[in-house]
């Protein structure tokens, strides 16, 4: 390098070094003197940049669809390791006991599990049908079975007429001709 270039680089290093610090002071006094119109003209540049948003948009839906199809893989690779690997399954088995040991754990899956079950009840026609058609045999097999939960049922019901009897006029008038009927019916047949 010729030395007349060296001299000149030198002395705008110099100049850069004994200038710097005022500089910065410089700067940063206009930026408290005119902050807001600074961030005014920021901002209206972020807004205003389609060709940033455009790239952020796309590396986002990238990202995400990256992250589905990596949650798709490990279920799968989950499933399959749970079918045909014995100790795994039995580590799991112990994982989700001890989990459900802690009630956090368990109500926040109770409640997960039954959002779940009533978004799919309003979504699906047939798992609806299915559900209604499961709960009366399970209902009656449970009723016939089970003598506790028959007393229970029969308090619970019980206790659900006599309220209905004291609130409602219109129930005990309701009440009083099936009443009637059902004596008339029983005398007959008699």
């Amino acid at each position: 390098m010729p030395s007349k270039y060296r001299t000149k680089k030198k002395a705008y290093r110099d100049h850069y070094i004994a200038n710097v610090e005022a500089k910065k002071q410089n700067s940063q006094k206009y930026y408290q003197n005119h902050k807001s119109v600074i961030k005014c003209r920021t901002s209206v540049r972020k807004i205003t940049d389609k060709t940033g948003k455009q790239k952020n948009v796309t590396r986002n839906c990238q990202k995400l669809k990256q992250d589905y199809d990596t949650h798709k893989a490990n279920l799968t690779n989950t499933k399959r390791r749970l079918e045909t690997d014995e100790l795994y399954r039995d580590r799991n088995r112990a994982r989700t006991k001890q989990r459900w040991q802690n009630e956090v754990y368990r109500d926040r899956n109770r409640a997960r599990s039954l959002a779940k079950q009533k978004q799919r009840l309003q979504d699906d026609e047939q798992y609806r049908q299915e559900n209604r058609a499961r709960a009366t045999v399970s209902t009656r097999k449970r009723l016939t079975e089970n003598e506790h939960y028959r007393k229970l049922n029969i308090t619970r019901a019980t206790a659900g007429k006599k309220r209905k009897w004291q609130e409602s006029e219109s129930y005990r008038q309701q009440e009083s001709v099936r009443a009637t009927i059902h004596k008339k019916n029983t005398t007959d047949t008699e």
